[in-house]
């Protein structure tokens, strides 16, 4: 799993290395948040943040440049790091399950996705075209696939604008004013 940048990465185990003694890992971009226990999830972050202040704690006036890049590349892998258990938190939060989940894809992105399967014989017949020719309007192809409700029919849209605006003459035009509402 991509966390953060391998070169921050490689600071980050150079200037933690009990961070990841202790959580059995080479490097961040080896943690799979979503595979994680809560308990676990918890006490990276804990971790995680204890390691960036050691980290901070570490620079002082008389550290070269050398030693402050690294520091702050260092900082920066934590960081993700918290982000990515952070985020699997409130996922979890949001699914309202704190085990691991098989997939790092929350359950509602899976949801949202298309399904490629094989085409339902009992289905209408899909049609394919997605544009329209030169020759055709879109009020016709609109019109054949949209049909209007009765009580509208024979009405156009100035007629109905005219009927809320002003007041309503025919049983047509109370008919499709009901079927409406003012604040559309």
């Amino acid at each position: 799993m991509f966390i953060t940048d391998e070169s921050k990465a490689i600071s980050a185990r150079k200037d933690a290395q009990a961070f990841h003694r202790n959580h059995k890992i080479k490097s961040i971009n080896d943690v799979e948040p979503h595979k994680l226990e809560w308990a676990t999830l918890s006490k990276m972050k804990r971790d995680a943040g204890s390691a960036t202040r050691d980290i901070l704690d570490g620079i002082t006036d008389s550290s070269d440049d050398a030693h402050r890049q690294s520091a702050e590349a260092s900082v920066d892998a934590f960081v993700d790091l918290v982000a990515a258990l952070e985020l699997e938190k409130d996922t979890r939060t949001t699914e309202g399950v704190r085990g691991p989940r098989s997939q790092s894809v929350c359950a509602t992105s899976l949801r949202k996705r298309p399904v490629m399967g094989p085409a339902s014989t009992d289905d209408a017949p899909e049609e394919t075209a997605t544009a329209l020719r030169s020759d055709q309007s879109f009020r016709s192809w609109a019109s054949a696939r949209a049909d209007p409700p009765e009580s509208i029919r024979g009405m156009n849209a100035g007629q109905f604008l005219r009927a809320m605006v002003v007041n309503d003459k025919s049983e047509m035009e109370r008919r499709a004013l009901s079927e409406a509402t003012d604040s559309a």
